[in-house]
């Protein structure tokens, strides 16, 4: 019971890592600093993927239990392990399971508030790609020209494209 304590609580720290993750995203939905919507997302994704983990080593558990207790894996809960665990057992699952439904919770409530952030920012990009009077595409970008002047440019192909100075070196 020590271990599969021990594997709850790892998977409560990750729960409350993603939480500080998404409060952060958040952060940064709501500064408007687009740059680093990208190193928001992957440190959630990296945590998401860790309580991918954490959790198939909780099923993985919960199976062990099943087998000693002599029932199916799928009728073992939280809820139920803790009100039939003796203490102190039983008081550190409860905890735990109050725990979990606190987290689940607020990390439910960050990630409403993200999204309504991530769409106020898109319509907002939106917005000023119309006020700037063309939307840009994959295949023709938004750029300025020599003169200033907005334009579009066609999509070239090869390490020209790349190279701000078309194959001549700047020294």
């Amino acid at each position: 019971m020590d271990e599969f304590i021990a594997l709850l609580n790892d998977q409560r720290q990750l729960l409350d890592d993603l939480l500080y993750r998404l409060v952060a995203a958040r952060g940064v939905l709501a500064a408007g600093e687009i740059r680093f919507v990208g190193r928001a997302s992957a440190e959630i994704e990296t945590v998401i993927n860790e309580i991918y983990g954490a959790e198939s080593r909780r099923s993985d558990a919960i199976a062990q239990i099943a087998v000693h207790l002599g029932i199916a894996p799928k009728q073992i809960t939280l809820r139920s392990l803790a009100q039939a665990a003796p203490e102190p057992y039983h008081s550190v699952l409860e905890h735990l399971h109050g725990e979990f439904l606190r987290l689940a919770d607020e990390i439910e409530r960050a990630i409403a508030t993200n999204r309504s952030l991530a769409a106020k920012g898109a319509a907002e990009l939106s917005r000023m790609l119309t006020a700037l009077g063309s939307s840009p595409s994959p295949d023709r970008p938004l750029t300025y020209g020599p003169n200033v002047r907005r334009r579009t440019v066609e999509s070239r192909t090869g390490s020209a494209a790349l190279n701000p100075y078309r194959g001549g070196n700047r020294s």
